[in-house]
């Protein structure tokens, strides 16, 4: 089997990965989630302090500003958000409804002091390397928890935004499995699905810092495969591929350039095989006779037909 590059399976996403449509629409809103939310963030972060009229976060305690200079999230963001998040993974459907009862200033001021908590983390020492980062990572993913209905799963989903998907992973199903098996682009396509490969999520903080951790690793090793940076974001879509692929009912496995499904390659080891059924018995009463081919020897496996005529020597009559 050919294995494929990382730049292959992440040009397989737009057309491969699944997702259950937003009510009432058609769209995965994928564009939002990895293109349009970072650049709100960014522009909030990158805009002067306390930003344009009523467009600041403010400390309900102290009135003072919150989170206006590190990018903030709005209330319909958030559930926009949310909704992504359940129909690319385990569907919860109480989720959007709780995060929904969070009030405006509440999301605006929580996301905005977990987004400042994440700008403080001490810089890189590398592009991919979250080692020293994972502290401030894990401090910013427990204040966003304080929002109802945000759990560490959720909460990963947004610093992902946040850092607009350089290092911060989202705490993915497939994502987190490919992680515990080393971020090998040859890895069976199978056991990429929690429930394939044995592994159960409990979408822990606990693990969330696993995968923080790993991360860092993963994003050196996929390097390799071409050119540039790899983004944290990029290696989701990749697992996200793999994990479609080898889900019930589109388990394939790349040969060159074309994917043949289990259902085919069962299919063609059947036709492969050698017939182990007998031939039909003759009908009761009948006494037809075994024909030449069935009187012939057996050819073992491996050794050629003769192609000459056996000729049986006749029995010798006495003659007195």
């Amino acid at each position: 089997m050919t294995t494929p590059s990382f730049a292959a399976l992440l040009a397989k996403y737009p057309s491969t990965h699944q997702h259950r449509p937003r009510p009432g629409t058609s769209d995965c809103d994928c564009e939002f989630r990895f293109t349009t939310a970072p650049g709100l963030i960014a522009a909030r972060r990158h805009s002067p302090p306390g930003g344009p009229p009523g467009d600041e976060a403010r400390d309900e305690e102290g009135g003072g500003e919150a989170g206006s200079s590190h990018g903030y999230l709005t209330h319909p963001e958030l559930v926009r958000l949310v909704q992504w998040k359940i129909h690319h993974g385990s569907y919860f459907a109480a989720l959007p409804k709780l995060a929904a009862s969070n009030d405006e200033d509440t999301v605006r001021r929580v996301t905005g002091e977990a987004f400042a908590i994440l700008a403080s983390a001490s810089p890189r020492t590398s592009k991919s390397d979250n080692k020293e980062r994972t502290p401030t990572i894990m401090a910013a993913l427990t204040r966003l928890t304080r929002l109802r209905g945000i759990g560490p799963a959720t909460a990963s989903l947004l610093l992902s935004i946040a850092d607009g998907g350089a290092t911060v992973p989202f705490f993915a199903d497939e994502l987190f499995v490919w992680a515990r098996r080393g971020f090998h682009l040859d890895t069976p396509l199978l056991l990429l699905v929690p429930k394939k490969a044995g592994v159960k999520v409990r979408y822990s903080a606990k693990e969330y810092e696993e995968l923080v951790t790993a991360m860092g690793e993963g994003l050196r090793r996929l390097r390799g495969e071409g050119e540039g940076v790899v983004k944290a974001s990029e290696v989701e879509m990749v697992a996200r591929v793999l994990g479609v692929l080898g889900s019930e009912g589109g388990a394939g496995v790349v040969v060159g350039e074309r994917e043949e499904s289990a259902s085919t390659q069962s299919k063609k080891r059947k036709r492969a095989a050698p017939s182990s059924v007998s031939p039909p018995l003759p009908a009761k009463g009948s006494r037809s006779k075994q024909t030449a081919a069935a009187r012939a020897p057996s050819v073992k496996a491996g050794e050629p037909a003769s192609t000459e005529r056996r000729v049986m020597p006749r029995r010798a009559t006495r003659r007195d």
